[in-house]
């Protein structure tokens, strides 16, 4: 006999003498514990029912049953109410009423796969159930299973679509997939029906912000609030996107209020701890980054942070905690991947280049396998259709269209070639606001690439306007900002069709401290596929050569090549040159980005809080022997000198 055998006779056997007793409240508690582990016992149903007749209730489920369960489930009290739920199903197991109501107490006390179970039971006896299944889509949604969810939930929607919830669930889901135009849509249905819902308000808040509608977010989590004032999760959320809005004091105010009281306080410390390190305060991010490790031990996000923040020392016991991690084998990929990194900055720390790049391989290998597919044939694929694509041709069909703005300075080139360095030297100028990677033209593009051979001039003026319009409303009225992504290299032809006057700014770097740079860092957004694997970076890297060289024949002398190594060694020489070719005056401010406060939001964060140093430049020299396949492929490409 096991255990749960032995616990199901101790129950029968106490709730039979509870009941002999007249303690009925103490007989039903021991009697909906067996229910709970066999639904159907039938000698638990014989008690029951003779209980029943004894008090002089009918043996069937009554208006007065019910009634009585659903003030317990108004109340709050779920535990009772499950406990009621299932005495009731002893004596009518055909009601789907009742699975519905057991559903929604389990999953209100965090047993989530019995309340699906519960729901399935519901949905099977009543199968034009919708309140039912658009509990067991939400449900499922709790637990991150979002393909299942969707089906039950729009399963919902067609049986009742005047129900809020499923839309508002369905809403989390699109967002899940990316389907963010989707997902709006599907909240907005579930407002319309129900005008007061903080957590729909949440969720649309959310979805604005991924949709880089950063004021219409801030203005869904207001409406949210005014609901629920007190709703720690709208507010943390809403503290977040202040910052995506240059808030950066109310921001931090915001987020640290709401702290205490969030439903994930370790994923809301590591956020913390993120926003904190992006306006330099280095100190505190780390301790943010402490206290979330410690309200959920194993954190391997939080790992991956901190590790970029503190510098190792031999025998430091977070290492051994880290490998120990990596090395189970339960982990998650997604572990492994934050692990992977974090213990290859600890080895770079320790100045052991062989476990460095053997965990660096880990980190990066489980990346790969998580991003979208990338191959270099793909990439060569694109690179052709750029060429082909934006052409004189395509400049000249739209130029009635174009925007004769000055405004933009484009720094564009790799990743991690110094993008940031010379964005952050650039806003300390007067003339200049810092705009960082807000990737409206690639998010355009992207969007509309099979409608690009055919845009028009009007389409182009729209195109322009538009982005103009959101720097402006970003950025403010200043006479220049800048647009930073790096990757907008591979739209210069757009750019100068649409955008004649913006000035471009391309970053050169050694293609190897480049290419290990961009290696040992991880990256947050899925547009960095390459990055994973030696040969395909190099490959990349040599992809990009080209493209920046068609570039060079297509406009010549309207790029501006600056080197980040011939800036590093005189930075003033080659600042004066940038601000000249950029039309701006010199202002010695320039050199002193590292006094900077505005916040960076990209891994060159710890970087540019320092002065300018030399350390960076050659950097690959210690590590030629695991960059080998790297470098094979960049010499053979032509990138390295033989």
């Amino acid at each position: 006999m096991t255990d749960t055998s032995q616990t199901l006779k101790d129950h029968l056997t106490a709730g039979d003498s509870a009941l002999a007793d007249g303690n009925i409240p103490v007989a039903l508690g021991h009697f909906a514990l067996v229910l709970a582990e066999v639904p159907g016992h039938s000698r638990v149903r014989k008690s029951i029912q003779k209980m029943r007749k004894t008090n002089g209730l009918p043996a069937n489920l009554t208006q007065a049953d019910m009634d009585q369960l659903v003030e317990m489930v108004q109340a709050g009290a779920f535990e009772l109410a499950t406990n009621q739920a299932r005495i009731l199903l002893s004596i009518a197991p055909k009601e789907p009423l009742l699975q519905n109501i057991l559903g929604m107490c389990l999953s209100n006390l965090g047993f989530y796969q019995p309340a699906v179970n519960a729901f399935l039971a519901a949905t099977k006896l009543n199968p034009q159930y919708a309140e039912a299944f658009s509990n067991l889509g939400a449900t499922l949604v709790q637990i991150g299973r979002y393909e299942k969810a969707e089906n039950y939930l729009r399963r919902a929607i067609s049986l009742n679509s005047r129900l809020p919830e499923p839309h508002h669930n369905l809403a989390a889901v699109l967002k899940s997939k990316g389907e963010l135009t989707d997902a709006l849509a599907s909240v907005e249905k579930a407002l319309n029906l129900q005008a007061i819902y903080p957590n729909a308000y949440n969720t649309k808040g959310m979805i604005l912000r991924g949709l880089n509608d950063i004021n219409a977010a801030i203005a869904a989590f207001d409406t949210g609030l005014a609901q629920a004032p007190d709703d720690a999760d709208l507010r943390v959320n809403r503290g977040f996107t202040l910052a995506l809005a240059n808030r950066f004091d109310e921001a931090i105010a915001e987020v640290s209020a709401a702290l205490p009281n969030v439903t994930d306080p370790a994923i809301q410390s590591h956020h913390y701890g993120v926003l904190l390190s992006q306006v330099g305060r280095r100190d505190d991010a780390i301790q943010a980054f402490e206290m979330a490790l410690s309200l959920a031990p194993g954190f391997s996000e939080a790992s991956r942070s901190l590790s970029m923040l503190k510098t190792f020392k031999a025998g430091d016991p977070m290492i051994a905690e880290m490998e120990t991690q990596i090395n189970d084998p339960e982990v998650t990929e997604f572990d492994r991947m934050h692990l992977g990194f974090a213990l290859g900055k600890a080895y770079e720390d320790l100045g052991q280049p062989a476990w460095m790049f053997k965990y660096l391989a880990m980190g990066n290998g489980e990346k790969r396998n998580i991003v979208r597919p990338y191959s270099n044939e793909m990439r060569r694929q694109q690179i052709a259709e750029i060429k082909e694509r934006f052409t004189p041709a395509f400049a000249r069909r739209v130029a009635d269209g174009a925007n004769d703005s000055r405004r933009p300075i484009f720094i564009l080139g790799m990743n991690r070639s110094g993008t940031t360095l010379v964005e952050q030297m650039l806003s300390n100028h007067s003339a200049v606001v810092g705009g960082e990677e807000f990737g409206w033209l690639d998010a355009y593009i992207n969007r509309n690439w099979d409608k690009l051979p055919d845009m028009d001039a009007a389409t182009a003026a729209t195109c322009a306007g538009d982005y103009l319009d959101f720097a402006q409303k970003t950025f403010g009225e200043a006479p220049h900002f800048t647009d930073k992504l790096p990757g907008n290299f591979n739209w210069i032809g757009f750019i100068k069709a649409l955008l004649p006057n913006a000035r471009i700014v391309h970053m050169r770097r050694d293609p190897r401290d480049t290419c290990l740079s961009i290696y040992k860092n991880y990256f947050d957004s899925v547009g960095n596929q390459y990055a994973y694997d030696l040969r395909e970076l190099a490959n990349y890297y040599l992809g990009y050569e080209d493209l920046m060289g068609f570039w060079h024949q297509e406009f010549p002398g309207e790029i501006y090549d600056c080197s980040y190594e011939a800036l590093v060694n005189d930075p003033e020489g080659e600042a004066r040159k940038l601000l000249s070719h950029l039309s701006l005056d010199w202002e010695p401010a320039v050199l002193a980005f590292h006094n900077n406060d505005r916040a960076i939001r990209t891994a060159s964060v710890g970087q540019v809080r320092e002065k300018m140093y030399q350390s960076s430049v050659g950097g690959w020299q210690k590590f030629e022997n695991e960059l080998k396949p790297l470098l094979d492929v960049l010499r053979t490409g032509g990138a390295l000198p033989d």
